[in-house]
């Protein structure tokens, strides 16, 4: 298991670059997703690896970097 300090590290870095809310292509790309249009499929067919979530008066999806940074914990795990 990573500690949690590492997650609490990422978090940080993404928080420093991004904000505590991350969407649009930088949130696809995040996820390793290639381009915008797979990242719409995907959550097209509710098979994205994190909640995402809209925001009133602005397109596209949404997410927090703590969701972010925990699912690379949980791709470390599975990667170890």
């Amino acid at each position: 298991m990573i500690p949690s300090k590492v997650v609490n590290d990422v978090e940080g870095e993404l928080e420093r670059r991004y904000g505590l809310v991350v969407g649009g292509r930088t949130l696809s790309l995040l996820l390793g997703y290639p381009t915008q249009q797979a990242f719409k499929r995907a959550a097209l067919r509710d098979a994205l690896p994190i909640r995402v979530f809209t925001i009133q008066g602005r397109r596209g999806k949404f997410a927090t970097v703590k969701d972010v940074a925990r699912w690379y914990q949980s791709l470390q795990r599975v990667l170890s």
